[in-house]
């Protein structure tokens, strides 16, 4: 466990610190204590998802943290599994939605993502739990070429809108002759947004977080 992430968990406790009673502040110290579970049920099996991880630095790229249950469960209720999908997760660090991912029917699962340890990371995680079908790609996001092979698209602010607008392109043109959907998780920067749309996709709803704000989903279609 190194220095810096335990240095990054605690700002997000220190946020919580500055206003400790509002519903919001209460949603997350519940959630955070949980993680705390989670983080030493890791650690007994050899795991390593919840841990935050602080990247190099990098202008464009986000650093990692674990997505919560509760949105992935929102995600994956709201697919319409009549069909036949394949998922991917863009930034998918160390790899806990692919696992989640992996209890549905989708004929593919994959992950892109930039940081080399952190993909070492999701593969030994994949790898102790047996999930040796999903594929998981060391690469950047605007030089991957396997778009067409996946339509549902997941995204927790992986990286800031100057690569995010080269991303959605690529993704609409791969599927120039079908659908494809992007679950963006907390989507309040607008230039982000933005680069979504000015891409070509359309905001067909919100999935909505009561508790939390900063875990409402956008669900952008082609």
């Amino acid at each position: 466990m190194r220095i810096r992430d335990v240095k990054k968990a605690g700002t997000y406790l220190r946020r919580i610190a500055k206003d400790p009673f509002s519903k919001q502040s209460r949603a997350a110290l519940k959630r955070y204590l949980g993680e705390v579970f989670s983080l030493i049920y890791e650690k007994l099996r050899g795991l390593d998802f919840t841990m935050v991880y602080q990247c190099d630095s990098n202008e464009h790229n986000n650093n990692y943290s674990k997505s919560p249950k509760k949105v992935l469960e929102r995600i994956f209720k709201d697919i319409d599994f009549t069909d036949c999908h394949s998922f991917i997760d863009m930034g998918s660090g160390k790899g806990y939605v692919l696992t989640c991912a992996a209890k549905y029917e989708f004929e593919k699962i994959g992950g892109v993502e930039y940081t080399t340890e952190l993909c070492d990371i999701c593969r030994k995680n994949l790898d102790i739990l047996s999930l040796d079908q999903i594929k998981v790609f060391n690469c950047d996001a605007k030089e991957f070429e396997g778009y067409r092979d996946y339509d549902i698209f997941y995204f927790c602010n992986p990286f800031d809108e100057t690569i995010l607008s080269v991303v959605a392109q690529k993704i609409l043109e791969a599927h120039v002759d079908g659908k494809c959907w992007i679950y963006y998780l907390n989507p309040y920067q607008v230039e982000r947004q933005k680069a979504i749309t000015d891409a070509g996709f359309k905001l067909v709803r919100i999935i909505q977080d009561e508790s939390e704000k900063y875990f409402d989903i956008n669900v952008y279609e082609s």
